[in-house]
């Protein structure tokens, strides 16, 4: 347990040596460089601290899993933020919390397995690659963009995508994960749940026409 002069140099370093990195940008020029896709620009900024800007001690820095690279893959998808913040606190950080309460090797890895597992399960095969599509991320990332690319050819949303890998590592998590289907039963329940706010809305409308004519 840590004792309260540890707390005090953790606040110390927080509030004293943290260094943020800040840059303003605008994702509505419509640029063809990947400019103005937030996730392009944090896969560079990765790149570039893998291959230049990396600390020479391993102590000194907190190495990225591929789960990061991919939870930043399916949020940067959503072109609205609100809808990214809903998306995580829904999908994506129960997936994280569940993990680090499975215990074992840690979050980090049972996040990977739930991931090797479900690009399993989707057919994704490996391929050869350049050295640099692995630099950041590893395979697992490399694999889990390929079915990205796949699924957003087949018309897949972000929001369904993030909901299909969310109830897959949910039942995988508990032992009872389901052999295939996942893709079609996150969009049947997304389906459900947008049916059910838009009835929820009309009633509202109703009630709302219903108390004017009273007055």
């Amino acid at each position: 347990m840590d004792t309260p002069e540890d707390l005090k140099k953790l606040a110390s370093a927080v509030m004293k040596k943290f260094e943020w990195l800040y840059f303003p940008l605008s994702v509505d020029d419509k640029k063809e460089d990947g400019t103005a896709d937030l996730n392009v620009i944090f896969e560079r900024l990765a790149l570039r601290e893998a291959m230049f800007c990396r600390p020479p001690s391993a102590g000194m820095y907190q190495t990225m899993e591929a789960a990061d690279f991919v939870r930043n893959l399916l949020l940067g998808g959503f072109g609205d933020e609100g809808e990214a913040i809903e998306a995580y606190i829904n999908f994506w950080l129960p997936v994280e919390r569940k993990a680090d309460g499975v215990g074992g090797d840690g979050a980090g890895k049972v996040m990977a397995d739930m991931l090797k597992e479900f690009l399993k399960r989707e057919n994704v095969e490996d391929r050869k690659r350049d050295a640099m599509d692995t630099m950041i991320g590893g395979n697992l990332y490399a694999l889990f963009r390929d079915w990205v690319v796949r699924v957003q050819g087949d018309g897949m949303t972000s929001r369904v995508m993030i909901r299909c890998v969310y109830e897959f590592a949910v039942g995988w998590m508990d032992g009872g994960c389901k052999e295939g289907g996942e893709w079609e039963e996150a969009k049947i329940n997304e389906d459900k749940e947008e049916k059910a706010e838009e009835e929820k809305g009309e009633e509202k409308g109703r009630k709302q026409s219903l108390f004017q004519d009273t007055l």
